[in-house]
């Protein structure tokens, strides 16, 4: 049922949904800025009087479908439908926010989600529905943002000029319209917590690196993403003209014509990254993070256990440089890991299941719990900080992916009946547990019961059965390795491959 109330921003459609007796709405499509494609985005300063504020149909920017078939025999969960837009209608302006709340009038906590993917992904995939963390009372916002080509690929128009680092201006520009009209729904604009998983982690993580983006919330959410980079903009008009070439695209003009399908087709993955153009990236990301040059706020910081279980699959062993026969492994972890490989393995050995596992255990150590090892590290200098990781497995192809990449957040934002699987009473225990501690966390930026982070006791929290303090696993390891270039070797290796 789609009903329509007002505000001072204007008339909203908001469709109405009962979760536990509780009224949600779901308002989809609140245009947060404009702009035309390779254009800097523009926040957008009033609406129409007396039209709607927003769509009643949720949008996405343009990206490649996947075919349900082609995941039949591969069961990656992130191919999934609850993982996918497919109900959304794509256009170059999903300059747009979804927002879930109980009522427009009470100052409720605000969750702004950036979700990850990179070349694909929309604030409105089932897997991010925030009615159920609505119904909890806060006020839930996830962004869309261009993607892709559109939002990743750096260009140079006719006069020279570059055009870079549109993702991340998307971002901000939201994320400055959530602090200037989210009371208008509901929602307390002192009390944001900013939250992203994977590429969107990253996206949250450079957000709070740039002294704009992160005066705009007052609390972070970091779920398994990697390390900041962004590339000088020395050798980038060589590099876009180079594609331009490789296509068969004569100019900057053209390139901007393309129609969308062609666009999609572009042959430049790899030319995708973060500038330092001096503007969003006024300084390499990289050189703030070790200077721990951010506002001292909370911080939740973490990974799960099986993050790499997304590459199982024979189709990556070669790319990625995976033994599948016992012979062959000495040289491929001495090839991948140096003197650290002996370590590495005897540390993930006694939980690796198979020789392949053994391997993905191993990349998960050096990419994932690395990163978040670092982040935990440096950011407890400076902000109280919690850690955790994540051990409990959703009842999905019946877990045979383990605690996979992007499992915490299915439970979370309690979404598993949306997962089309059959939701155990184990599933709902751990699901209330996660909520309980994170919602807290939300609120009031800390969790009852459970310790900060300290570089002395090097504790988390862990997801396994009863919720429990441990210390971060393999922690002394995970240190030397941090000072490696391990990680940034083997990530590069994935992002290539994958």
């Amino acid at each position: 049922m789609i009903r329509f109330l007002q505000n001072h921003l204007g008339r909203v459609a908001a469709a109405v949904e009962m979760i536990d007796g509780q009224r949600v709405y779901r308002i989809v499509g609140v245009p947060y800025a404009r702009a035309g494609r390779f254009e800097r985005s523009r926040i957008v300063e009033a609406y129409e009087a007396g039209g709607l504020v927003n769509r009643e149909r949720a949008c996405c920017f343009p990206q490649r479908a996947v075919p349900r078939f082609f995941n039949f025999f591969m069961k990656h969960h992130m191919m999934r439908p609850e993982w996918l837009a497919e109900n959304d209608i794509q256009t170059e302006d999903a300059f747009v926010v979804n927002i879930w709340t109980t009522d427009f009038d009470t100052a409720k906590p605000v969750l702004v989600y950036l979700h990850g993917g990179g070349d694909s992904g929309s604030g409105t995939a089932p897997i991010y529905d925030g009615a159920h963390l609505a119904s909890r009372g806060i006020v839930v916002v996830t962004v869309t943002y261009r993607i892709g080509y559109f939002g990743y690929l750096p260009v140079f128009d006719d006069n020279g000029e570059l055009s870079c680092n549109r993702a991340a201006q998307d971002q901000q520009a939201a994320l400055r319209w959530v602090r200037a009209h989210i009371s208008e729904f509901g929602g307390d604009a002192g009390n944001i917590t900013l939250m992203g998983q994977s590429g969107g982690a990253l996206s949250s993580l450079n957000q709070f690196l740039n002294p704009i983006s992160q005066r705009q919330f007052d609390k972070l959410i970091l779920c398994a993403g990697p390390m900041p980079t962004a590339v000088p903009v020395d050798g980038l008009r060589e590099r876009f003209l180079t594609v331009l070439k490789e296509n068969g695209i004569r100019d900057f003009a053209e390139l901007k014509r393309l129609p969308v399908r062609k666009l999609l087709r572009l042959r430049a993955k790899n030319a995708m990254m973060d500038v330092i153009d001096g503007d969003f990236f006024a300084r390499d990301p990289k050189a703030i993070f070790e200077a721990c040059e951010v506002p001292e706020i909370p911080i939740l910081i973490g990974t799960n256990d099986d993050e790499f279980s997304m590459i199982e699959m024979g189709m990556f062993y070669r790319p990625l440089g995976i033994a599948t026969k016992a012979r062959d492994l000495d040289h491929a972890l001495a090839a991948k890991y140096g003197e650290y490989s002996e370590k590495l393995r005897r540390a993930v050995e006694p939980e690796a299941k198979s020789l392949i596992d053994l391997q993905i255990k191993m990349l998960e150590t050096a990419v994932f719990h690395t990163v978040s090892y670092r982040l935990l590290e440096k950011f407890s200098q400076r902000c109280p900080v919690y850690g955790y990781r994540f051990g409990y497995v959703p009842n999905l192809y019946g877990g045979l992916r383990g605690s996979y990449h992007g499992a915490e957040v299915a439970m979370f934002f309690g979404n598993l009946d949306k997962m089309r699987i059959q939701v155990t009473d184990q599933n709902r225990r751990e699901m209330a547990a996660v909520q309980m501690d994170w919602l807290a966390f939300i609120r009031g930026g800390s969790i009852p019961n459970r310790e900060r982070y300290d570089a002395a006791s090097k504790r988390i929290i862990r997801y396994l059965r009863e919720p429990e303090m441990v210390p971060f696993p393999n922690a002394d390891l995970i240190g030397e390795l941090a000072e490696t270039d391990i990680y940034e070797r083997a990530f590069g290796e994935y992002l290539r491959n994958r």
